[in-house]
């Protein structure tokens, strides 16, 4: 990725965008930094989101970061999320089997037969009374005793 310094603000850009820009110059298939420098442009990467858990979420920065050496690198901020983004996720997340029933969705019925069939195949293996269907079917969490 590049970035143009355009009156001190920093946009996104490409070398296609240079080639369009400037019709008129010859610049090699891979310019290297110093030549892109003479037109203000400059590399960035973006560096590696952070690991997080699940109270927090990730944002790339409003702006990227000079380095020494002429290049930028584009960091993240973490973010923690308030107590009603991981409520609603936690809601989000809950999918009833009615509701994978009612959908028109052929793959979701295929899916939730499958995960009843290995349900039942667990338990026999852990030597588990098997559970009925409608066991099965009133609450999709993975919880069924």
């Amino acid at each position: 990725m590049y970035l143009k310094n355009i009156n001190g603000n920093l946009v996104k850009y490409t070398l296609q965008q240079l080639r369009r820009d400037y019709p008129n110059v010859s610049f090699p298939k891979s310019p290297s930094d110093e030549v892109l420098a003479q037109w203000n442009i400059y590399r960035c990467v973006v560096a590696d989101a952070p690991i997080i858990d699940d109270t927090q979420r990730v944002e790339q920065a409003e702006q990227p970061v000079l380095q020494g050496d002429g290049t930028y690198v584009w960091y993240w901020s973490v973010i923690a999320k308030t107590q009603a983004e991981i409520d609603q996720e936690d809601v989000d997340r809950k999918i009833t089997i009615d509701d994978l029933l009612d959908s028109p969705d052929g793959f979701a019925k295929a899916l939730l037969k499958l995960s009843f069939q290995q349900e039942n195949r667990i338990r026999v293996l852990e030597g588990r009374p098997e559970v009925t269907a409608s066991q099965f079917r009133t609450y999709f969490t993975g919880q069924i005793e």
